[in-house]
């Protein structure tokens, strides 16, 4: 059997093994099988030794496709290399299909005269790497090859528990997996990894984040443009990427690559390092930058949030918890309950023609400490659909609409000013701001997911104060794409039909 056979054949066990399993078994295990062509694309972003022994770990390895096409690469580029590779694979189902890819691996290294051993090992990673059950063998390699499981880690899991006392607090498996394998790196080893990309912004994964880049260096990202694509035999949407990252020496560039798919060619170009993880950062958010003029125009202007003393809070109603506050019907004590849903083209239109509960009743003193006071308020969604062309969706919610006080549903992000609205002028500004064309892709790279959180906001760039009333003072709702862009173009750029 020669490299291309190899390729071929674990392609055909993962094709095959999938269609057997349950799709609802896969799902609840994070099991996203990785296809030949992504597979390769992944180990060609490993860097080969020439000679010498090549520990490489495959945690989760499924069928075996990714070891099978690092091996295909070594026998083709580097045959004088001693490969010893250990997989570990938790599900036993997977063991015959990962066997048989091992041992055609081994079959074929022999015919071309290179040096394989290896091991499969039946455990959970996690347990296996912390803990009371830890293996004493877990370490010195010089490769983490991984496409991990992506499903979440509760708070009250035990290897959660076990991995934030031995290394860093993790909310996902796909995580945990990583923080794992740059631990168990030689200096000089690479992580290669194929995951979502929501690890990379957001104040959820921060503390990981900030071990990860504390350990290794970033040295390659490929993005994918397509959320379907490379998994679409699992028909699952996904924000994916593949990071390589080394242990050790510090990088002043990185790669950025992106492809539609993993079946088209990718398009690559040299970036700073710095342009990819701000050091003064502290969030540590690892953000994906264009050749795009739109996004260059947005980073070159002077301010965010703070320096306008705007501040942004989450919406304080988490309506399944405070049903009984829910009413359909307004009383003497009831407030408008603003939800995404009142979202208009740029303006809160309530109440609207729907069954949901649209009023907030205040049944004790607690209840008032979760409203906003009248006034101008910008409402930013935390999450936009699939089918929405822009992730960034403001609306102006303005006291003509209710001059009580306003009860702001948890999947909303306020911008106020210390706990009080703004006059109208600066918030239909900001609203026309956050809705244009530059703005969404500026958010695009540093966010692979729909939602938008007030972190995200945070770091966001916005013309000064002065330029914002420019734009509020142009507003006429509704909203439309090319007139936001054609204004934004104009008052803020100083130039007309530059905004795609």
């Amino acid at each position: 059997m020669n490299a291309t056979n190899l390729v071929e054949q674990a392609e055909l066990r993962r094709s095959t093994t999938l269609a057997r399993l349950n799709p609802e078994d896969r799902a609840r295990r994070g099991q996203y099988f990785t296809p030949a062509k992504a597979a390769e694309l992944l180990t060609n972003m490993v860097t080969l030794p020439s000679d010498g022994t090549f520990r490489v770990l495959d945690p989760g390895a499924g069928t075996g496709s990714l070891s099978a096409a690092l091996v295909a690469r070594l026998i083709s580029q580097a045959p004088g290399v001693h490969l010893h590779l250990v997989c570990y694979e938790l599900d036993p189902v997977l063991l015959g299909p990962l066997q048989e890819t091992i041992a055609e691996c081994e079959t074929a290294a022999t015919t071309a005269e290179m040096s394989l051993t290896w091991e499969i090992i039946n455990a959970d990673y996690i347990q296996s790497s912390v803990g009371i059950t830890r293996h004493s063998h877990l370490g010195g390699f010089d490769l983490v090859l991984m496409n991990p499981p992506y499903g979440e880690l509760a708070g009250i899991h035990p290897a959660r528990r076990e991995l934030a006392g031995h290394l860093v607090d993790t909310p996902n498996l796909y995580a945990a997996f990583m923080a794992l394998g740059v631990n168990q790196l030689n200096d000089g080893g690479q992580l290669v990894a194929i995951t979502p990309r929501s690890f990379a912004n957001g104040p959820t994964f921060a503390p990981f984040r900030r071990y990860l880049l504390s350990v290794v260096h970033l040295t390659h990202i490929h993005d994918f443009a397509s959320r379907s694509a490379v998994f679409s035999d699992s028909k699952v949407l996904q924000e994916t990427i593949v990071i390589a990252a080394q242990k050790g020496r510090h990088a002043d560039q990185v790669i950025l690559s992106t492809s539609f798919g993993h079946l088209d060619e990718p398009l690559r170009r040299l970036v700073r390092a710095t342009d990819v993880v701000d050091p003064s950062d502290s969030a540590q958010f690892i953000r994906i930058p264009t050749e795009d003029a739109d996004v260059a125009k947005v980073l070159a202007l002077p301010g965010d949030l703070a320096s306008l003393n705007i501040s942004v809070s989450t919406g304080k109603i988490v309506d399944f918890r405070l049903r009984e506050n829910l009413m359909t019907e307004a009383d003497e004590t009831s407030v408008p309950m603003i939800y995404p849903l009142h979202f208009d083209a740029g303006v809160i239109r309530w109440p609207v023609a729907r069954a949901k509960p649209q009023h907030y009743a205040l049944r004790t003193e607690r209840d008032a400490r979760r409203l906003l006071p009248s006034g101008n308020y910008v409402v930013v969604k935390r999450f936009s659909t699939k089918e929405e062309r822009r992730r960034v969706i403001a609306a102006v919610w303005s006291p003509e609409v209710s001059d009580s006080g306003i009860a702001f549903d948890n999947k909303t992000n306020v911008l106020h000013i210390r706990g009080a609205g703004m006059d109208l002028e600066l918030a239909r500004g900001l609203c026309i701001w956050l809705n244009s064309t530059p703005v969404d892709k500026f958010f695009r790279t540093f966010s692979g997911h729909t939602q938008v959180n007030a972190t995200d906001m945070r770091i966001m760039r916005f013309p000064s104060d002065q330029t914002l009333r420019v734009l509020g003072a142009s507003w006429s709702p509704p909203l439309v794409q090319n007139e936001v862009d054609e204004l934004v173009d104009r008052c803020v750029f100083g130039s007309v039909g530059a905004v795609n």
